[in-house]
């Protein structure tokens, strides 16, 4: 009789944690560390851009955007 056993993996996660200063101006070199490393989730601040133009597209990943609020 067959058990409905789940089998978990273990592993290291990798978290790339980025202060941007402006995405539009460190883009390329968000998206050279993720070529060159393994990165499971990047999470970057300071982007300093409008939530309606982010226009981030790296192979691999999926963006969730979390906009800060000005006073």
């Amino acid at each position: 009789e067959a058990k409905n056993t789940a089998i978990m993996e273990e592993r290291e996660v990798t978290i790339l944690t980025y202060n941007a200063r402006g995405l539009s101006r460190e883009l390329l070199t968000l998206i050279d560390l993720t070529a060159r490393q393994r990165i499971d989730i990047i999470a970057v601040q300071e982007v300093n851009t409008r939530v309606d133009v982010i226009d981030l597209n790296i192979p691999g990943y999926s963006l969730f955007v979390i906009p800060s609020t000005i006073w």
